[in-house]
């Protein structure tokens, strides 16, 4: 799958209070190796502080790869809300 062809973005989460470790594990489930049957995956995921929990980098080939992985995403236990931010274009 090359990255080339393939759309980036963001995700911002909000977990519910002490559920980001299990969600962190929950989404490193979600990489490229499991990427075949919808096309979109995760990047990587990492805590962070402020408004937001959780952010993670997604890839996905289509607007219907990344309805489904994002419907993975937000029926992991303890996800409240998700924002996305898709990536113009990347410098590095």
């Amino acid at each position: 799958m090359s990255n080339e062809q393939n759309f980036r973005a963001i995700l911002l989460i909000n977990a519910e209070p002490s559920r980001e470790p299990h969600i962190e594990r929950a989404l490193r489930q979600l990489t490229q190796d499991q990427a075949k049957a919808n096309g979109g995956y995760v990047v990587y995921a990492h805590s962070v502080y402020g408004i937001y929990d959780i952010v993670a980098k997604v890839v996905f080939p289509s607007k219907k790869a990344y309805s489904v992985l994002h419907k993975k995403i937000a029926a992991i236990e303890g996800v409240k809300s998700t924002l996305t931010q898709v990536i113009a274009y990347e410098n590095v």
